[in-house]
């Protein structure tokens, strides 16, 4: 229930508002593109427990928080540019975005369900937790990441819209950077040489990176 009334409030403020004035434009196919995304990303992860949300802003210095900012008012700015002051035409730009969008959030899906029980929204590390290196994991330290930073670039170049770039793109990549920083330095304390052998062996967060 708590996962269809968050679902059905994210697609509210993120599309239903948005676009109010020009309601035709919600059956465009980038847009029930988008919102299909949107609702697979949201269905796909645990919910954060409002004790772990608290406990988590104590560690993770604030990055999730700028996430969830960041994502939503990357999205609403990016929308609303496409549908009331469009500035880019460049035809291919939306299929770009498309692919983006859909590799993104299956690349995010495969992460989580490696990881299973052990994934959290939240940098924690659970009881009896091993170092999880299979699957994307024997390449990318943190694949779930790679894959929510694709999806959001996506979204930017699908409604082809410099704010989206700028917030979405150029913007969430600092912000997961950070987030990644204090995370790796949270299994450093925890995993020691192993991590640091893991590493050495895998990329941090995009191919060649």
């Amino acid at each position: 229930m708590k996962v269809a009334l968050s679902t059905i409030a994210h697609l509210l403020i993120l599309f239903i508002l948005p676009l109010s004035a020009k309601p035709a434009l919600l059956l465009y196919p980038q847009v029930i593109l988008s919102a299909v995304v949107i609702v697979l990303l949201l269905t796909t992860q645990p919910q954060m427990k409002m004790d772990e949300a608290s406990r988590d802003r104590r560690t993770d210095k604030g990055t999730i928080l700028l996430i969830a900012l960041c994502s939503v008012v990357g999205h609403v700015l990016t929308i609303s540019e496409w549908a009331y002051f469009p500035q880019l035409d460049i035809w291919w730009l939306p299929f770009l975005g498309a692919s983006l969008l859909i590799g993104g959030i299956i690349f995010r899906i495969i992460a989580i369900k490696i990881l299973d029980k052990a994934f959290s929204s939240t940098l924690q590390i659970k009881k009896g937790q091993n170092l999880i290196t299979k699957g994307l994991y024997s390449k990318f330290r943190h694949p779930s990441y790679t894959g929510a930073w694709v999806l959001m670039l996506g979204d930017a170049l699908i409604f082809q819209s410099y704010a989206g770039i700028a917030i979405l793109g150029i913007g969430m990549f600092i912000v997961y950077m950070k987030r990644i920083q204090t995370e790796e330095e949270m299994l450093l304390n925890e995993f020691g040489m192993e991590y640091e052998q893991y590493m050495a062996q895998t990329w941090k967060f995009l191919p060649g990176y």
